[in-house]
Formats: structure tokens, C-alpha cells, sequence
């Protein structure tokens, strides 16, 4: 019983920190695109591929948790998610940044794979109010996570948040080496009838749609907090004139920013 607190607790912890860490991207979609020279825009890329790595890494993590000790997929997913944190934040380039991203994306959904079993194999009687605590300390993170941010921004430094974070993923390997599910749990777990995936159906369109909003909305907050800003079509006429050159700009004009209470002067060549 107490071995089973302490791999609750770490489970619990592992959330936490992924709650952190699953934050800080949509927290910096403004400094990375400043970093790269992108339009603000775009910075829709970096989601998508964190989502892409995630969900097949979901897939591939339950296929692993039938077929290999629980050990290994605890121990790879936070491998896998502080090295992309980490790749992600000191990224010289922007190909190695969403090479980072993607490795976000295959740790985080490697993650929400192996706590999410070790919880509902311990507590199979009471499966789940127990992993609704578990996704209650996912949510403390993603509290903390922008906190974090803010303080980094402050400090003139976002990479520290990324920094904070990626080692506090990596450093949950070593506990996670120590969990060991006995076979006494397994045998009743793992001997199950098959899905009936009609059934799930409404879940998946919940999910789809649940999940496809909060990252759209985080993108779109971005983005028109950038327009906001007296400075956004400078920007954009900057990048513009470096990337695509200046017939565009002559073809293509672009107008003046008047609202937000700014005066079209402080938008003008």
C-alpha cells in the first residue's frame, strides 16, 4: 500500500510538471516567432506539430503498455518530452525548433499514456475519481506554467521558462525507473474484452473538438493581442521585404493600422 502511495505520487507529479510544460508554448508563441523571423501567423506550425506528435505517440505508447514492462514507456516519455522542451527553447534555427516540437509532441502523449495506466491499474475499484486527481494536477500546472513565463519575460529571458521546465520532465525519469507494477495487478487488467469503439464515438467528438478549440483560441489570442500592438504592420512589412523581396511590397501594399487608438503616423514607411 505505501509503494502504491509513492508511485501515485509520482504520477501526480509528473502531470504537474507536464501541466507546465504543455503551456509554455502557447506563452511564447511571440518570442519564438520573434526569435525566427516569422509572422506571428504562422505560429500555428509549432501546435500542429506537437499535436501530430502526440497523437501518434498515444497510439504507439498503448500498443508499448500491453506488450512491455510499464517501466519503459514511463521512463521514454519523459525523456522524450524534456529533450523536445529543451531543443524547442535553445533552438538555434527554426528547423531545429520544430524538430524540438515535434519530440514535445511524441513525449507529452508517451506521458499521458503511462501514468494514466499505472493510476487505473492501483486504483481499478475506484479508477475514476483517481484519475481525475491525476488530471486535477495537470491542471495546476497549466496554472503555473504561464506564472513561470511571465516571470522568464520579466527576467528579459523566455528560455528560462523552457529551461525550468525541460530539466524538471527529464529529472522525472529516475523515479519512474523505480515503478514496478506487480503481476498481481496485470492479470486482471490486462485480460479484458475487446473495445466497443461505437460506444466511445461521442467521447472522440468531444475530445476533438474540446481540444481543437483550446488550441485554436490560444493561437488567435496571440495573434490579435501582436495586432494590437502600435507596431504589427512594421513588423510585417519588414519580414515581407526580407523574405519575398520588394515587388511584393509595391504589388501588394499594405494600409495603415488606425484602430486601437493608434494614429496611422506611427504605422507609416
Amino acid at each position: 500500500m505505501r509503494q502504491n502511495r509513492l508511485w501515485t505520487a509520482i504520477c501526480f507529479a509528473s502531470f504537474f510538471v507536464a501541466g507546465i510544460c504543455t503551456t509554455l508554448l502557447g506563452s511564447t508563441f511571440q518570442n519564438l516567432t520573434a526569435r525566427y523571423e516569422m509572422p506571428l501567423s504562422n505560429a500555428g506550425i509549432f501546435t500542429t506539430l506537437m499535436g501530430i506528435g502526440a497523437t501518434i505517440a498515444v497510439i504507439i505508447a498503448g500498443r508499448l503498455l500491453d506488450r512491455l514492462d510499464v517501466r519503459y514507456v514511463l521512463c521514454g516519455g519523459p525523456l522524450i518530452f524534456g529533450s523536445g522542451v529543451l531543443l524547442l527553447g535553445f533552438a538555434p534555427n527554426l528547423p531545429l525548433a520544430l524538430f524540438g516540437t515535434l519530440l514535445f509532441g511524441l513525449g507529452f502523449g508517451t506521458l499521458l499514456a503511462g501514468p494514466n495506466f499505472v493510476i487505473a491499474t492501483i486504483y481499478a475499484d475506484n479508477a475514476g475519481s483517481a484519475l481525475n486527481a491525476l488530471n486535477f494536477f495537470y491542471g495546476l500546472g497549466a496554472i503555473t506554467g504561464p506564472q513561470l513565463v511571465a516571470f522568464s519575460l520579466r527576467q528579459g529571458n523566455f528560455v528560462f521558462a523552457y529551461a525550468v521546465g525541460g530539466i524538471a520532465m527529464l529529472l522525472m525519469v529516475l523515479p519512474f525507473a523505480q515503478v514496478h507494477i506487480g503481476r498481481e495487478h496485470l492479470s486482471d487488467t490486462r485480460n479484458q474484452t475487446t473495445i466497443e469503439w461505437q460506444s466511445l464515438l461521442p467521447f472522440v467528438v468531444l475530445l476533438f473538438f474540446y481540444i481543437g478549440t483550446v488550441k485554436s483560441a490560444s493561437a488567435v489570442g496571440s495573434f490579435r493581442k501582436w495586432l494590437s500592438s502600435p507596431k504589427p504592420i512594421q513588423k510585417l512589412r519588414l519580414w515581407r521585404h526580407r523574405h519575398l523581396g520588394l515587388a511584393l511590397q509595391e504589388a501588394v501594399p499594405l494600409p495603415a493600422l488606425s484602430s486601437k487608438g493608434y494614429r496611422k503616423s506611427n504605422c507609416s514607411n
